[in-house]
């Protein structure tokens, strides 16, 4: 019997890292029921250019999620609008496992189209999302644009308490006011 010889195959895995570029936009930590946790928002912005991440990490600084957006060699006029009362730190549906929430309109316009409209909610490592078209009011328009919701199919799993309390959130925050 002749030795038989296999080639040894090694596997390099890139597990996800929080890049941290840009400037640390929002940072915040909780406590729920399974961990303590932190988020932190980073974001990296140019004229033509932005890059939006989001990191959740558990106590010992393990990296859970991350999230990253962006809008590249705009030509126009490059808009990234976070709306501060749509980054919260909740638990709605009381099962003790605090939801991180974040709510952005972003885009690349020449004139009052509508921008695109996001909230990404984390709830224990799990990432839900709705996206859309944001709504316009504006006295410069015959009629207002209203905005146009597009949950994303993790969303639609959420509890009908937590998907009720985003939808209204969404459509709320989703209306851009130009004066």
């Amino acid at each position: 019997m002749k030795n038989l010889i296999l080639p040894l195959l090694f596997i390099s895995i890139a597990w996800p890292t929080c890049q941290k570029k840009g400037l640390l936009f929002f940072e915040s930590a909780w406590n729920d029921n399974s961990d303590k946790y932190n988020v932190s928002v980073y974001l990296k912005k140019s004229a033509s250019n932005f890059e939006l991440e989001i990191c959740q990490f558990t106590s010992n600084g393990q990296l859970i999620k991350r999230m990253v957006d962006f809008e590249r060699k705009c030509e126009a006029d490059l808009e990234l609008k976070i709306d501060t009362m749509g980054i919260r730190i909740e638990d709605i549906d009381e099962n003790g496992v605090k939801e991180f929430s974040i709510f952005y309109l972003k885009g690349c316009r020449f004139d009052l189209s509508p921008l695109d409209a996001k909230l990404l909610i984390l709830e224990g490592g799990k990432k839900y999302a709705v996206r859309g078209l944001g709504g316009i009011s504006s006295p410069y328009q015959k009629q207002n644009v209203k905005p146009i919701i597009k949950p994303g199919k993790a969303f639609l799993t959420l509890s009908e308490e937590l998907r009720d309390y985003y939808s209204i959130l969404w459509k709320r925050l989703a209306i851009e006011k130009i004066n």
